[in-house]
């Protein structure tokens, strides 16, 4: 696959993957570093790792998890997947890495207009 056919496949323009290629992109958007690594079969992290972004080191509760995955389905649907998860966790005698507190909802909630934010702020890079 050639530099051109990536482009077209992740809708970037070619000089994007060039100035990617040649490191002077600073800070390279993650959804486009995203997209190629889909196309090329790449390990994200690995991506990510090599332009200097961090990495985390763990997974994502259950609860931001869901939110993430769908973000189409209403606030009660998530919840009650969160529930059910906690109930056959609980059945099987295992306790949660990041155990959502009652408070967190709300809290989330309120860091929604920040997500919208940060994912604005993507946008800019480039």
């Amino acid at each position: 696959m050639n530099r051109s056919q990536l482009a077209r496949l992740i809708d970037t323009r070619d000089s994007t993957i060039n100035r990617l290629e040649a490191g002077t992109i600073s800070a390279p958007r993650p959804d486009k570093l995203t997209r190629i690594a889909d196309y090329l079969h790449l390990d994200l992290a690995d991506v990510f790792a090599m332009v200097g972004y961090a990495v985390p080191r763990q997974l994502p509760a259950c609860l931001p998890y869901l939110r993430a995955k769908y973000p189409t389905l209403p606030q009660e649907a998530i919840e009650e997947m969160v529930s059910d998860f906690k109930e056959v966790a609980a059945r099987h005698g295992v306790t949660l890495d990041h155990p959502e507190r009652p408070d967190d909802r709300a809290k989330a909630r309120s860091l929604r207009p920040t997500q919208e934010a940060l994912k604005d702020l993507g946008k800019d890079f480039a």
